[in-house]
């Protein structure tokens, strides 16, 4: 008969690396944030579903990066989701689940306030296009190497940013599939927009419910130059 502990080392084993780290960031800043504003109250023995969705709904209001700015929308979500994995692993009486409990339906809309608040701060702040200058010695630095992975995959990341103009949360979410070879060498890369994006807590919830599908069209390079086609048909070369 297996150990608990053994039992207990394939459960840690089958949640991925980084949603364990962002466990981790998160409930520890939310901690933090009770226990400097709530210092009589244990978070990892409160029991209490109302007084949780309480002191979250402070949290999504106050929390900032440790460089007092503020966060974007997608990583306000992307906290929450956190915070919901580490509550499910304290509570235990009973089960809890703050996209649904009823006890968290004002936190809820809170949170999407917050977030629609959030994504137009971000919409707001607006850049200039870059010059050809300013592109060539962003490719010329050695962080985007064409002989490393990791140089390779921000090459990418930068192409498809700029011909594409996508949100900056948008690339994340792009998949190898998301492309497709056009006759001229050039690709089409498919993604899904929605066009009435706020950026809610419930436009995570339900943000493919009124999504429709777009085309961006990558042309193919000039003849003698290493553009973004070059770039992007290495990196798929290099995939196992």
């Amino acid at each position: 008969k297996p150990s608990d502990k053994k039992l207990q080392s394939y459960m840690k084993n089958s949640v991925p690396a980084n949603t364990q780290k962002s466990t981790n960031v998160w409930s520890k800043m939310f901690k933090e944030y009770v226990n400097d504003t709530h210092p009589e109250l244990d978070l990892d023995t409160l029991q209490d579903k109302i007084k949780v969705a309480s002191l979250l709904s402070e949290f999504v209001v106050e929390a900032r990066t440790r460089h007092n700015a503020e966060y974007s929308s997608d990583s306000l979500y992307v906290g929450i989701c956190a915070i919901n994995r580490y509550l499910q692993t304290t509570f235990k009486h009973e089960p809890i689940n703050i996209h649904n409990d009823f006890e968290f339906k004002k936190f809820r809309e809170i949170c999407d306030g917050r977030m629609k608040e959030l994504e137009e701060l971000s919409t707001y702040k607006g850049a200039d296009p870059l010059t050809e200058e300013e592109m060539k010695i962003i490719f010329n630095n050695p962080q985007l190497s064409r002989d490393n992975p990791k140089g390779l995959l921000y090459r990418v990341f930068l192409w498809i940013g700029c011909i594409t103009a996508r949100r900056g949360g948008s690339y994340h979410k792009l998949k190898l599939k998301d492309l497709t070879l056009r006759d001229d060498g050039g690709y089409n890369l498919f993604t899904i927009h929605d066009k009435t994006h706020q950026g809610g807590y419930f436009h995570h919830r339900r943000a493919r419910d009124k999504a429709q599908e777009q085309s961006h069209i990558i042309p193919p390079d000039e003849s003698n130059e290493l553009g973004p086609i070059a770039d992007i048909n290495l990196y798929i070369s290099k995939r196992p």
